[in-house]
């Protein structure tokens, strides 16, 4: 048993320490991003304003791949910790491939259910105008980069970069952060057993308040949740990922093939209050059986894995968990 104090426990961080790492991770990752944007301006004389947005979603792409997906091991290598459980890999061996099937349409599904509840949420803030408006001020500055890298026509090396900067690269760095990284630490410095499900919690509001949309926080909150609950079902960080990437890329399809000035560019997100309340009520009506039953049927794929019990001894109870560790142990020799 490693030593505790105030900031970890068994040898990981507590809530309070892991919620205020990853908000450092995201604001320098914010800050990298900026810098590598204004290193662009200084080198071609560019005035920010000036800045073509795909050299931005570029810029962010990068800073996603430094700071967040090489800042996040390196930083589990300097505190000591296992990377492999860190990350939540050890499960890879061990996780059918049914799993990774049944991950598409359990996110496509969480989406649709997590976007139908921010059309919810989105027509109570209407009844606040001044702070709605606020919120939607945001939110169009938010999207003015991504709908201008988006707009026009684009060569098929174009779709691939905004694809691989917009689809593939946040949702592996996201997943590394929170439901790795994040979510593993929360999980494991309890004090008498794993916390799977408060881990789970804390992580997906953390998940979707570093968005920074307010209006889609019901929808970011319910994908964190499910992607949160697949990665500890299968102790497999990459089943997680592969659900994360059908749907950012589903949304990067849509985007790209809207023709240039159409309406509904953001109606990839489905949270255009265009979507009535009764429209939304009876969608959510149709899309939460899909989903429990998505979910019913993940649980019964996944229900023999050993792969997400914690390493022997960690809550001073060898005996519970010997079984779990040898396995671990036979895995990665």
């Amino acid at each position: 048993m490693q030593g505790n104090n105030l900031l970890k426990r068994n040898g990981y961080f507590r809530i309070g320490a892991a919620i205020v790492i990853v908000l450092a991770i995201a604001m320098i990752y914010q800050a990298f991003g900026a810098v590598l944007v204004e290193i662009y301006d200084a080198a071609f004389g560019n005035k920010l304003v000036d800045t073509p947005p795909k050299v931005e979603i570029i810029a962010t792409g990068l800073a996603e791949i430094i700071v967040m997906l090489l800042g996040s091991m390196l930083l589990v290598r300097a505190l000591r910790q296992d990377p492999i459980r860190t990350f939540r890999l050890q499960g890879f061996y061990e996780t059918p491939a049914l799993a990774y099937v049944m991950a598409i349409p359990l996110i496509f599904s969480a989406q649709l259910v997590g976007s139908m509840l921010a059309v919810l949420w989105e027509h109570l803030l209407k009844q606040i105008p001044q702070l709605y408006g606020q919120i939607k001020d945001l939110e169009r500055l938010l999207e003015e980069v991504t709908s201008g890298a988006m707009g026009g026509s684009h060569t098929i090396f174009d779709a691939v970069i905004l694809f691989v900067t917009i689809a593939i690269v946040p949702a592996l760095s996201e997943e590394i952060v929170f439901r790795g990284f994040m979510q593993t630490n929360i999980e494991l410095s309890s004090k008498r057993a794993p916390r799977p499900m408060v881990a789970i919690l804390w992580t997906s509001v953390a998940f979707a308040a570093i968005h920074f949309e307010p209006v889609e926080f019901p929808g970011l909150l319910v994908l964190g949740l499910v992607l949160g609950w697949m990665s500890y079902r299968t102790g497999n960080l990459l089943v997680g990922s592969v659900g994360h990437v059908a749907n950012n890329g589903a949304i990067v399809l849509v985007m790209l093939l809207i023709p240039p000035g159409a309406e509904g560019l953001h109606g990839a997100s489905l949270t255009e209050t265009d979507t009535s309340i009764a429209q939304a009520l009876t969608t959510l009506a149709l899309a939460l059986p899909v989903l429990g039953m998505c979910l019913f049927g993940f649980n019964r794929i996944t229900a023999n894995l050993t792969s997400r019990l914690p390493p022997a001894g960690l809550f001073d109870d060898p005996d519970g968990f010997l079984e779990a560790t040898d396995h671990d142990q036979q895995q990665f020799s």
